[in-house]
C-alpha cells in the first residue's frame, strides 16, 4: 500500500511539474503575444496617421484641381472674349488692337503698337477687304492688327 501511495505520489508531482511547464510556457506565449498586439497596435498607429495624411493631401489636391479648373474657364472666358471683341478691333482705329492685347495677353516683342493714329494714313483697297478672313483663324487681336498695318513701301 505504501508503494501504491508512493506511485500516486510521483504521478502527482510528475503532473504538478507538467502543469509548471504549461503554465511557464502559456505566460511566455501570452507575454509574446501582448508584445506582438502592442506592436501591431503601434504599427495601426502609424497607418493612421499616413491615412490621415494621404486624406488631406488629397483633399488639398481637389481644393487646388478646382482652383485650376476655375482658372481655366476665366482664361477661356477671357479668350472668348478677346475673340468676340476681334470684328470690333477691325472696324476700330489701330490704337484698339493694342489696348486689348495689354488687357488680355501681352503683344509680343516683334509687333510694335503703332506710333502713327490709323486716321492720317490711308488704308489699302486690298487690305481693307481681306481683314476680317485672319480674324477669323486667329485667336489673338495682335495678329489681327498685323494685317491692318501698312506695309514699309507704302
Amino acid at each position: 500500500m505504501l508503494s501504491t501511495v508512493l506511485e500516486r505520489l510521483r504521478g502527482v508531482q510528475a503532473a504538478a511539474q507538467e502543469s509548471e511547464r504549461l503554465m511557464v510556457a502559456t505566460q511566455t506565449e501570452r507575454d509574446a503575444a501582448i508584445a506582438a498586439k502592442t506592436e501591431m497596435e503601434g504599427q495601426l498607429k502609424v497607418v493612421d496617421d499616413k491615412l490621415l495624411e494621404a486624406e488631406e493631401r488629397f483633399l488639398k489636391a481637389e481644393e487646388l484641381a478646382q482652383e485650376v479648373q476655375l482658372m481655366q474657364k476665366v482664361i477661356r472666358d477671357k479668350l472668348a472674349g478677346s475673340s468676340s471683341l476681334a470684328p470690333h478691333v477691325a472696324s476700330s482705329s489701330a490704337p484698339a488692337p493694342t489696348e486689348v492685347a495689354s488687357s488680355s495677353l501681352p503683344a509680343p516683342p516683334e509687333v510694335a503698337p503703332p506710333e502713327v493714329p490709323s486716321s492720317s494714313l490711308p488704308a489699302p483697297p486690298e487690305v481693307a477687304s481681306p481683314a476680317p478672313a485672319p480674324l477669323a483663324t486667329s485667336n489673338t487681336p495682335d495678329a489681327a492688327s498685323e494685317d491692318l498695318l501698312p506695309s514699309e513701301g507704302c
